[in-house]
């Protein structure tokens, strides 16, 4: 359970555990966008957020039943935490006496639910940020895919996809060269094998 309700249902025929909330469609990036979309009769519930007025540099959402007014009916699905697939390949090869030994490992097609961006852009004044925060929509920044920094109620806090994002990975776990010094070379001191790596 997360500020703004759970993230996660299960749905017979979905993934267990799929993430579920407010799907965005960028930013409101200006108070005439949000004028726009107030005085259209299909986006009246663009007004307030559960009371809270909704602002320029705010998540715009997608009012997927349609009826024009954001609420919980608006929620879909918006990632799955599972992968696709895990895969992993080992290599070896030698030429000589060197030998090169790989392992890389991975996993594909699935997704995080990012919550510590609410915390890294400092939606909250008593908590340290980064410099990302000198990236979020301002009224002298209006082209911004950050949403505006707040304290308090922020339509950020929603769990909603602009918080999903993709946890696909491909990582070398390990990688070893080394060299096997001939054995005429180290019988003379008494030695059957001798590899550097």
């Amino acid at each position: 359970y997360l500020t703004g309700g759970t993230y996660t249902r299960t749905y017979a025929g979905h993934p267990v555990s799929t993430f579920f909330g407010y799907v965005a469609n960028g930013l409101i990036t200006s108070q005439s966008q949000l004028d726009a979309l107030n005085n259209n009769a299909k986006a009246k519930g663009f007004t307030s957020w559960d009371g809270t007025a909704t602002r320029a540099g705010d998540i715009l959402y997608v009012d997927n039943d349609g009826n024009g007014t954001i609420t919980g009916n608006d929620q879909a699905i918006i990632g799955n935490p599972w992968p696709a697939f895990v895969y992993g390949l080992n290599l070896n090869a030698s030429y000589k006496g060197f030998d090169l030994m790989m392992n890389w490992q991975g996993v594909a097609d699935l997704d995080v639910y990012n919550y510590e961006l609410l915390y890294i852009y400092n939606l909250y004044s008593d908590y340290n940020s980064t410099t990302k925060t000198l990236e979020a929509w301002s009224t002298s920044n209006p082209d911004a895919t950050i949403p505006r920094l707040g304290n308090g109620a922020h339509n950020f806090q929603r769990v909603n996809s602009y918080l999903v994002e993709d946890a696909s990975y491909l990582k070398l776990k390990n990688v070893q060269i080394g060299y096997t010094l001939s054995k005429n070379l180290i019988s003379k001191i008494k030695l059957q094998n001798l590899r550097v790596y």
